[in-house]
């Protein structure tokens, strides 16, 4: 992946997760466009999900005392709750649509 590719790809998540602090919804803001650079909204959410685990594994510390570790983590679900709708929203929609195509 070239530098542009890449830079594209962090520009897509910073609009993705702007669109989802404005809409409590959990929906995930998707345009075809992204298709170039995710091949769809899985590869998107995989992104997403990606850049929280680096997250939580960039801030928190495992020498951390047990009341900082989750106070820390505390802070990181209110600050990313926008990101962490969307990935439940749609983690919910396939456990939904799974059922629904083992029903049919």
């Amino acid at each position: 992946m070239t530098w542009t590719e890449t830079h594209e790809r962090f520009r897509i998540i910073r609009d993705v997760v702007r669109a989802a602090e404005a809409d409590p919804s959990g929906v995930l803001a998707w345009r075809e466009e992204y298709a170039e650079h995710f091949g769809n909204r899985e590869g998107l959410i995989n992104a997403l999900r990606s850049r929280w685990q680096h997250t939580c594994e960039a801030q928190l510390d495992s020498d951390m005392s047990e009341e900082e570790l989750r106070e820390s983590h505390r802070k990181l679900l209110h600050t990313h709750a926008a990101v962490l709708r969307v990935l439940d929203n749609y983690r919910a929609e396939a456990r939904a649509e799974g059922e629904r195509m083992s029903v049919a």
